[in-house]
């Protein structure tokens, strides 16, 4: 009995694993402490830079407290000063088909069944699709200097010749 119990343990422990896998391009910088976490671009502070993007796949199962905790690890072994999550979806990642069925008949070439004539039956297929959480995010970089802004074009008359 002591000797089952640390198995029967070890398999409730895997069974509720969830595995997380990370994609990061971009620039690495000294860690941080924290990083801010952001879900609207309009509430980012003033001046900064993107550093990078990173795009994480996870179970559909895996707590989502899990997941940003996750991103702000990354981000802060990274450098990032905050994150941008801009997209948090399930997307299809695979499929697994099961075909059932029943036949007679020849279907040529060494084929399962044997017979005369040509091959007929009957059967199915049912599709499963296998899907991840998929989550997208920006690392940011806090600079001193304002975001650079685009030029403002010379204003165009009507004819559409810049006007002076």
């Amino acid at each position: 009995m002591k000797k089952i119990l640390p198995a029967i343990l070890s398999v409730f422990l895997l069974a509720g694993c969830q595995t997380m896998t990370e994609n990061y391009v971009g620039n690495s910088y000294a860690p941080t402490d924290h990083a801010d976490i952001y879900f609207a671009k309009k509430d980012i502070r003033p001046n900064y830079t993107v550093m990078g993007k990173l795009i994480m796949d996870a179970d559909p199962g895996t707590d989502s407290g899990k997941i940003q905790d996750q991103i702000e690890t990354t981000a802060e072994s990274k450098g990032a000063d905050g994150v941008l999550i801009t997209s948090f979806n399930k997307v299809k990642v695979g499929a697994n088909t099961d075909y059932d069925g029943f036949g007679w008949g020849d279907v040529g070439m060494g084929g399962f069944y044997e017979g005369w004539g040509p091959g007929f039956g009957s059967g199915f297929a049912s599709t499963d699709y296998v899907q991840d959480l998929r989550i997208i995010a920006f690392f940011l970089k806090y600079t001193d200097a304002p975001a650079p802004q685009l030029p403002v074009p010379a204003p165009y008359s009507e004819s559409g010749v810049p006007s002076r």
